[in-house]
């Protein structure tokens, strides 16, 4: 090494070196140890709390109730008008382990069974601690929204009965998700816990260690930069409405999402900005969905629920599914891609059915607030939404399907259905004859409510890094985070259930956060 003229030793350098890193820190004693400040870290707050709550659907209602209830001044943030997000538009499902209602009711379960049961449904994707944590705080977190006020008229069995563990478990609020979230909003409005709707979270604040000390929000008058003495929370759901995230991490473009338009990856994405791991960010809670004009979406109710007879048809007329399936797993043939033709062998795909089944009822149920499938199903088909035709061929060739393909699949079903069974899938349920002219067919997408993967978190409800390691005062719930489900959607209720339960977990562990100053 050279300094100067001369050849400088090894041992030399290094202890110049050092002297050097001892003068500057020694400057900075000399100018009052003042600690550096982190990028981004405002001169000035425009709020003070202890915990910021990010985004109020079921999660953040109890991560803020929770927060709340053990002594800390929280605030949350909606971007949306109005508060509610997935958890108001669902059907009121949630899940839960030994709660008092299951137990009123006679039903037996236990944490073992619960753990054994999600794991077989997740097929791997997910950590065994944070199924064990959602199911040993399960049962109070339904206890304690019973005690809000809620409602529950009915717990149904899970979806896949054959694997280890399956019990009765998804809790149903009356009144749906009405019903489920109100009583929530009312008790964050009487508790006088404060929230402010149409403000959206922008970038998490961090200081020159990492730790998030606050939140950049963005409101109606304009852009605000919020302290947490504690810690924020992040409950903003998932990304189903981010077609460049769906792009990025979804498997299948197609997908087009049922649930709460609000669900745009925000949480995610500020998670990501400071080195946020992420996990299961392939998965969907998925249902095969209907586009309908005017209205965000559809569910066709018909193989949501099953026992109507009709067959799903690709377009070369062909079944590729068995129709009474749950939802989560009649979705699956939709992500089939031929290599060979370059697509995805079953998108699109059409319910096809006779005049019996026109008049049974509405064929499907909107998911957008303020709207509903007409009773006698007249408006969709005058909307061109259900199509109809005097005979089989010429309704494959109203919708672009093999006339020949189709013509052989409702031959086929109708002469399995004349002998009690079907040779092909061995439905058992809606098992009569597609003959009754005119024929409707109605086009199918792969949908979904909501992503269910995102932001690694442990046990406590801490957001993890990249590294493994846990970033201060940084908590998730809800679709936000990667918790208990997998490939398989474990029945319905699943995502809110895991999302209040780590919601309350959050909001328990964030108020304890010693306060920073």
């Amino acid at each position: 090494m050279v300094s100067g003229n001369r050849r400088m030793s090894r041992r030399e350098f290094v202890r110049k070196t050092l002297m050097g890193a001892a003068a500057v820190s020694g400057a900075g004693v000399l100018a009052g140890c003042k600690a550096a400040k982190a990028p981004g870290v405002p001169d000035k707050w425009d709020k003070e709390v202890d915990v910021v709550v990010v985004g109020l659907g079921g999660a953040g209602a109890l991560a803020a109730l929770t927060a709340h209830d053990a002594g800390a001044k929280v605030l949350v943030l909606e971007k949306l008008p109005g508060p509610g997000g997935s958890t108001a538009l669902s059907g009121g499902y949630f899940t839960g382990v030994n709660s008092s209602v299951q137990k009123a009711k006679g039903i037996s379960d236990s944490v073992e069974n619960a753990v054994a049961y999600h794991l077989a449904c997740a097929q791997g994707q997910v950590d065994e601690k944070i199924v064990r944590a959602w199911a040993e705080n399960s049962g109070e977190t339904i206890d304690y929204i019973v005690s809000q006020g809620v409602e529950i008229d009915a717990i149904i069995p899970d979806f896949q009965p054959e694997f280890p563990g399956a019990g009765t478990r998804s809790h149903h609020a009356k009144g749906l998700g009405k019903g489920l979230f109100e009583p929530l909003y009312n008790a964050i409005q009487s508790k006088g816990i404060e929230v402010l709707t149409e403000t959206k979270g922008k970038a998490l604040i961090t200081d020159i260690n990492g730790a998030v000390i606050g939140i950049k929000a963005e409101g109606s008058s304009g852009e605000l930069n919020i302290k947490a003495r504690r810690a924020v929370i992040l409950t903003t759901g998932g990304f189903l409405y981010n077609r460049v995230m769906v792009r990025d991490f979804l498997r299948n473009e197609y997908i087009i999402s049922v649930g709460c338009p609000g669900c745009e990856g925000d949480g995610i994405r500020m998670g990501m900005a400071v080195g946020a791991n992420l996990k299961i960010m392939n998965e969907v809670a998925g249902t095969p969905a209907i586009k309908v004009p005017n209205q965000v979406i559809a569910v066709p109710s018909m193989l949501a629920l099953g026992g109507l007879p009709f067959v799903m048809v690709n377009k070369k007329g062909q079944r590729f599914v068995c129709e009474e399936l749950p939802y989560d797993r009649a979705i699956i043939p939709f992500d089939v891609y031929d290599p060979v033709a370059m697509e995805y062998a079953n998108i699109p795909a059409f319910a096809i059915f006779d005049d019996d089944v026109f008049h049974l009822g509405p064929i499907g149920y909107s998911s957008t607030p303020g709207t509903v499938w007409s009773a006698d199903n007249m408006r969709e088909l005058e909307a061109g939404v259900i199509v109809k035709a005097d005979t089989i061929r010429e309704l494959a060739q109203k919708i672009g399907v093999d006339p020949d393909g189709l013509e052989a699949t409702v031959n086929a079903w109708n002469a399995d259905v004349a002998q009690g069974k079907d040779s092909q899938f061995g439905r058992k349920k809606g098992l009569a004859p597609i003959a009754k002219a005119p024929f409707y067919a109605v086009n199918h997408n792969p949908g979904g409510w909501d992503t269910v993967g995102g932001l690694e978190i442990n046990e406590k409800g801490q957001v993890v890094n990249v590294f493994g390691q846990v970033i201060p005062r940084l908590y998730a719930a809800g679709t936000t985070a990667a918790s208990i489900i997998g490939r398989l959607y474990p029945i319905s209720g699943t995502c809110i259930g895991s999302g209040v339960t780590f919601g309350r977990i959050a909001g328990r562990n964030a108020a304890a956060e010693k306060p920073w100053s």
